[in-house]
């Protein structure tokens, strides 16, 4: 009887142990097209800098990793070949995130689950992609006549479509304002520039930290963003 009591003892613990080492990772993987023998590296955000936390090896088109976390508040990860061909995403201690996409561009038609986070942050990736292919697309007609009314042309349906970008930035922050990925959403930028600046839109910036500190008032990057408001204000009293 103390034998069988022992053994339950010890299968008990060790379910116990085992759940808890479940609790503090972050299991991260997926289907990688075309990667095969190809190095894939995971770093975290750390505020303003990328920090490698590891990397992993494709075999047979999938990979799969768990990151080590004590942290209960939810970061953003990179995922990459390279710093070039590479995509974002949020996650949290305890989920497993599967992601399926192209070695050739991760970003540009990769599909998650698994995650609310990291599928709202696909989502943002999703629409900058329509803007940018409808941008260049633009780009390769202006660049192909020499007609000033045609220019014309392009340049109106041009400002058309970033007004209709920013307004679904502007939708998808009102929408998502307990979510972490509205941070993204209001940096969001092509070519070097900006959809929001913060300067202009503080009222929305604004908007966004007051959400982000009642859900995450812990949170480095709510921190951050507090500063940035401050630094701002500061700038802006000064003058």
């Amino acid at each position: 009887m103390m034998k069988k009591r022992a053994v339950f003892y010890f299968c008990f613990c060790a379910f116990l142990l085992f759940s808890c080492q479940k609790k503090d990772v972050i299991v991260l993987e997926g289907d990688l097209r075309g990667g095969d023998g190809k190095y894939l590296y995971f770093s975290k955000l750390d505020q303003e800098q990328l920090v490698l936390l590891d990397s992993v090896k494709i075999k047979n088109g999938m990979f799969s990793i768990s990151l080590p976390t004590k942290d209960a508040e939810p970061a953003f990860y990179q995922i990459g070949l390279s710093n070039e061909n590479a995509l974002m995403t949020l996650a949290r201690r305890g989920e497993k995130i599967h992601f399926s996409a192209d070695a050739d561009d991760l970003i540009a038609h990769y599909s998650v689950s698994g995650a609310d986070d990291a599928v709202k942050m696909c989502d943002l990736d999703r629409q900058l992609r329509l803007f940018i292919d409808s941008t260049d697309y633009l780009l390769s007609i202006y660049q192909s006549t020499d007609d000033d009314s045609i220019h014309a042309e392009i340049e109106r349906c041009y400002n058309s479509l970033k007004i209709h970008h920013t307004n679904f930035l502007r939708s998808f922050i009102k929408n998502n304002s307990q979510s972490l990925v509205v941070i993204i959403a209001f940096y969001q930028k092509y070519n070097n520039a900006h959809f929001f600046a913060e300067k202009e839109d503080a009222e929305l910036l604004q908007f966004i930290y007051n959400s982000l500190q009642k859900a995450y008032p812990n949170n480095e990057y709510v921190h951050w963003l507090k500063k940035r408001i401050a630094d701002d204000q500061l700038a802006t009293n000064q003058q």
